[in-house]
């Protein structure tokens, strides 16, 4: 086994390498990122106390009924793509790319994340018209004890 060398992408193994001691700049961009991890954390935390205030509003106003599970039974299916795409792995993955892209050009870094966007916008466009259109699959799918009032209603909603 041959002994790592120290470069860009290989891991140091001999303790007196220079890529095993922490560098000073890496440590100050590592604080750097604490106020903005917050800020996210902060935000997700707020995201779900409001999340949690429109549950109970909205069982104080309606109660337990075949309308409120029409109600979430319609907005399952968009609210899971949100979690898994925006708030889930598309953050976990293109925020780093980005922070690579930027970190070496700031215009390659915009132009990345300008296509991404575009992309992503069609990307979502067309597969919300497409579980739009299929909607009446996915409601007895994910919820085979509905009645078929509440899963006409729940595919109505969906269509809003």
């Amino acid at each position: 086994m041959k002994p790592a060398t120290g470069e860009q992408g290989t891991l140091a193994l001999m303790p007196g390498s220079q890529s095993a001691l922490p560098q000073a700049h890496t440590v100050r961009g590592a604080l750097r990122l604490i106020p903005l991890f917050a800020t996210l954390a902060g935000l997700g935390l707020l995201a779900n106390v409001l999340g949690y205030l429109r549950e109970m509003a909205l069982a104080a106003s309606y109660g337990s009924s075949a309308t409120t599970d029409a109600f979430f039974g319609a907005a399952f299916i968009p609210n899971t793509l949100y979690l898994i795409i925006a708030a889930g792995a598309g953050a976990a993955v293109l925020v780093p790319v980005l922070v690579q892209y930027r970190e070496k050009d700031d215009g390659e870094a915009r132009e990345l994340a300008l296509t991404l966007l575009n992309l992503t916008t069609v990307g979502l466009v067309l597969l919300t018209v497409a579980l739009t259109a299929t909607s009446s699959l996915w409601i007895r799918l994910l919820f085979p004890g509905f009645a078929p009032s509440t899963t006409r209603l729940s595919v109505d909603l969906t269509y809003i």
